[in-house]
């Protein structure tokens, strides 16, 4: 059998405080029982890094990206790519804003790549942990 070749990919981990302040909440998803890979399972957003994660242009719009090498912020754009595809949750705000922004971009599914599909102003930056933890 030949060698598995891996591919780059990532996963997402959102975690917050549960209400009672006894411990962790962890957001997963339920694949869907009619795909071919990991039907039914719980999985955290992820998947594939794409060609277009490492887009030039993105470097400018991620908060925190000038202490990211080229890769890192390759990945990490990925995992929020795939977070908002998979989920829907945006971690985004506009530029010198605390506020989200979700309800100003629309239909807009890519955080980018052509000129006229519109980018985020600031992308929240991930925290390198056991992975990476936004």
């Amino acid at each position: 059998m030949p060698p598995i070749e891996p591919r780059p990919a990532t996963s997402i981990l959102l975690l917050r405080e549960a209400e009672e302040g006894t411990g962790l909440e962890v957001f997963m998803l339920l694949r869907n029982p009619q795909v071919a890979f990991c039907d039914g399972a719980l999985v955290f957003p992820g998947g594939k890094v794409e060609q277009v994660d490492g887009h030039a242009r993105l470097r400018q719009h991620c908060l925190g990206a000038d202490a990211l090498d080229d890769d890192e912020l390759r990945f990490q754009v990925a995992g929020l790519r795939e977070l908002f595809e998979e989920s829907g949750i945006l971690l985004a705000r506009r530029a010198g804003s605390e506020q989200p922004w979700l309800e100003e971009i629309g239909g807009i599914r890519h955080l980018c790549i052509p000129e006229d599909a519109g980018c985020p102003e600031a992308v929240f930056p991930l925290r390198p942990g056991a992975g990476f933890c936004a």
